[in-house]
């Protein structure tokens, strides 16, 4: 009896210290770089250990359009289904890489200085590129990233794909789906993180009227139910994703997508 309390108390404080010290860990996983890249331009910022890299894909002076990753990167696949979509061309597509991922060094141990981090790559990549219209794209955790970064830089337009209503129902989430892992989803998650994002409250921060919501129907990871909520208290256009789950609605939703964003181009002329 003694031990089966004790191996439990361990189970659930191991737990508790994995949520509260290595969320970032979690998020950010290694992911290696398995062949070259095709960019023309490559930006790069380094700062404390960590690099994030900004590749481009298009011509300088034209309206950019940044790409924010997933938890597990994947270069390779955005290279080949966004920046080299002839549905985007009239844009210069930026894919970021986050430290330990897709070449770019580091590990991310403090969310908060990663974000910085990506705010002063960001607007350094809009210089250096000449952005004239600036438009963020994220997707899944990059969905929150985006949210987070629009919120301290100008662009004309934010598209949130995949994204969860704010980081501790993510890990939920996560938890559900792994039977060894199911039971932490009694711990008090919200309070054990340093830093809790909310998709609300940072939809509520934007410094732009040009926000879209684009969730799968089938998405067990972000279900769309979570958000429908969030966007009709705030008047923000919902693009639902008829059968798309968290990983095909990237591809599923790309002409309405590239539709969109060129519209909000051209309004903003």
């Amino acid at each position: 009896m003694k031990v089966t309390i004790f191996l439990t108390s361990a189970y659930f404080a191991i737990g508790a210290a994995l949520i509260h010290f290595a969320i970032p860990f979690f998020l950010f996983p290694t992911i290696k770089l398995e062949q070259p890249t095709l960019e023309v331009e490559k930006y790069t910022i380094q700062e404390n250990g960590l690099e994030i890299i900004a590749r481009s894909y298009g011509m300088k002076g034209t309206p950019c359009l940044f790409f924010f990753p997933g938890q597990h990167g994947g270069i390779t696949r955005y290279e080949r289904e966004i920046a080299n979509n002839t549905k985007f061309k009239s844009f210069n597509t930026i894919i970021l890489s986050y430290p330990s991922q897709d070449g770019a060094s580091g590990k991310v141990t403090n969310l908060e200085a990663f974000n910085e981090l990506v705010v002063q790559l960001i607007n350094k990549t809009k210089v250096e590129s000449a952005c004239s219209k600036t438009f963020f794209y994220g997707r899944s955790l990059g969905a929150m990233l985006a949210a987070n970064v629009s919120v301290n830089v100008n662009s004309q337009g934010i598209i949130l794909e995949s994204v969860a209503l704010s980081l501790d129902r993510a890990i939920e989430t996560k938890l559900q789906n792994k039977w060894y892992l199911y039971p932490y989803q009694i711990l008090p998650i919200k309070l054990l993180l340093p830093h809790n994002n909310i998709i609300e409250d940072l939809l509520q921060k934007q410094k732009t009227a040009n926000i879209l919501i684009v969730q799968g129907n089938q998405d067990s990871i972000t279900p769309l139910n979570q958000i429908e909520d969030v966007v009709t208290r705030n008047n923000i256009s919902l693009l639902e994703i008829e059968n798309g789950d968290h990983s095909s609605t990237f591809s599923l939703a790309q002409n309405q997508i590239s539709s969109i964003i060129s519209h909000w181009s051209q309004q903003s002329e």
